[in-house]
Parts: C-alpha cells; structure tokens; sequence
C-alpha cells in the first residue's frame, strides 16, 4: 500500500492520528500546506473511519450502547493484517487480525457483561480453533455453526485468539501482492487519470513543476479522475495552460 502523497497512509507517515482535510495538509518538510481550509480533523474525509472500524476490523454494535456486538471483520484489498480497539460503555472492544501463509487468524476481546456474534469468513466449522483447541471445548464459546462459507460463533465476555487455514484468503492475498509488483511496467498516455500520475513520483515532480498552482489549491480533489487534458477544460482559468505550456507537460509526462 503507497505511503506517498496522495495516499490515505501519507498523513500517518506525518503522526496524523486523525483524517485530514487534504491529501497533504503537513508537507514532507512539516510545513502546512494551507494555513486555511486546512482542517486536521475533517469529518467528510474521516468518515472512512467508520469504513475502518465497521468493515475492516469488524467492529459493530449489535444494539444500542454495544450490549451485544458483531465482530465480522473483512480482510481483502491486500491487506495481511489489521487491528482495531473501542472503548464501549462496558469496556474495551478489540478485533485483531492477520493473514499468513497458513491461514487467517483473529483475536478478539468481549468485555464483561455483554456477549459477541462473531463471524469468521472463508472458514470451515471443523478447521477452527480457539488458543489450539476445538471450539465445542472452549469455555466461554456458547454456540458455532456453518453459515455458507462462514463460520458464526456465539461467545460470552472473554479474550479469544482464533485460526483456521483459508486458501481463499491465502490465495486472495497472495495475488493481489504479485499483481502490484508489475506497477512499475504501467503504460501511461493522454487518456490517463491525474490520480494515476500523481502515484508515480517521476510523474507527480513533472506536475508539480508545469502545475505548481493547481497541485496546492482545493481543485485539485476535483479534477483527479481526468485527464490532463479534461482537466484543462474544467478548471478556472487561472489553474489552465496555454496550448503551447500544455503540450510541453504532455511531451515530458508521456515522453511524445
């Protein structure tokens, strides 16, 4: 996953703890990249926060105030592991996971006095284990059963570290990782997204130097779908290129 700009993992390299207003609101050199309409803390943009804790950490009240709660994490994306913690008005909720070459492997906590539904995708009922040991012997597990290709398991407030072997996840995993080691072999041209050159560091320098104004300014979130050349067209005039000045970004962006 890029840690570059723009990139969701670009503000963590930066210590964020919270979701920025824009992709690079602290600069490499700790500068603020716009001492207004620079919020730190954005509720647009951090609403993936809910994303990250509902999908991919599982983490969902099953009714009001977390009394009982679903643990369904979703691995995928070529993410190998993820880690979520929530302090609920009994106490502290976790959902951990990890892939590896030998399957998938969760631990959760349930605090005291509430109760989990927890499910386990890609799973067969037979393969789990909680700490080593078959789930009709763990204390606290108060019922599982085969839903699908889901394993759904009841449990009681408690700390439980689960494994099972999954060739899906292993596989889904496995692929996605060899697929972006050819990123570097990716053909760029007129038709391509600024968003896909702005992930390329020799292509996002060549940006920044034709288009010093539109790479600092709010538009630039708006036109990151199109083409350099559409995005000429949509944007103020201010942010717009000669045809002279945008043929010279096209001849060094895609080397015509």
């Amino acid at each position: 996953m890029r840690e570059d700009y723009p990139s969701w993992l670009y503000p963590v390299t930066m210590d964020a703890t919270t979701i920025w207003e824009r992709w690079d609101g602290i600069r490499p050199d700790g500068t603020f990249q716009s001492e207004s309409m620079n919020s730190l803390n954005h509720y647009a943009y951090g609403a993936i926060g809910d994303w990250m804790f509902k999908e991919v950490a599982g983490i969902q009240p099953a009714e009001p105030g977390y009394k009982t709660i679903r643990l369904e994490p979703v691995p995928g994306g070529g993410l190998d592991h993820a880690r979520g913690l929530l302090i609920s008005p009994y106490g502290k909720i976790e959902s951990s996971w990890m892939i590896d070459e030998e399957g998938f492997h969760l631990t959760v906590e349930i605090p005291a006095n509430t109760s989990a539904k927890i499910k386990l995708p890609n799973a067969d009922l037979s393969d789990v284990t909680e700490s080593g040991t078959p789930l009709d012997q763990v204390t606290g597990i108060e019922h599982a059963e085969q839903d699908g290709n889901v394993v759904v398991i009841h449990a009681g407030s408690g700390r439980y570290s689960f494994y099972y072997p999954s060739q899906v996840l292993v596989n889904e995993w496995s692929e996605y990782h060899e697929g972006t080691e050819n990123d570097e072999e990716l053909v760029f041209d007129q038709n391509s997204k600024i968003v896909e050159l702005l992930a390329v560091k020799e292509k996002r320098v060549v940006l920044e130097k034709h288009l010093p104004q539109l790479m600092n300014s709010p538009w630039l979130s708006q036109v990151m779908n199109f083409s350099i050349v559409t995005a000429m067209q949509a944007l103020p005039e201010r942010y717009q290129l000669s045809g002279a000045e945008l043929q010279e970004l096209k001849n060094e962006l895609f080397k015509m």
